[in-house]
């Protein structure tokens, strides 16, 4: 993926996670759309929640969530990394 655009996804995203409603459909969404733009954030996040890949695709999939209080800090552990590689 040009880096051009994946930035561009990048800041989408990182709009979609500030407009984020705690609902668990846009849970499943901006999982889903952070591991697809950049395998370095599902690494940072798998790391951050002792997480194998098959359990963060689940996740993303919404047939295994989590907590309502863990989707939330997932939530803001993905703009933490959106914002530092965007330099926000």
């Amino acid at each position: 993926m040009d880096e051009a655009v994946k930035r561009q996804l990048k800041e989408k995203l990182l709009e979609d996670v500030e407009a984020w409603d705690r609902s668990q459909r846009g849970f499943q969404d901006i999982l889903r759309n952070a591991i697809d733009i950049d395998k370095k954030i599902a690494r940072d996040l798998m790391k951050a929640f002792d997480l194998d890949f098959k359990d963060l695709r689940a996740w993303g999939a919404g047939t295994d969530a989590p907590p309502d209080f863990q989707r939330h800090v997932i939530v803001e552990k993905i703009r933490d990394l959106l914002a530092a590689d965007l330099g926000s």
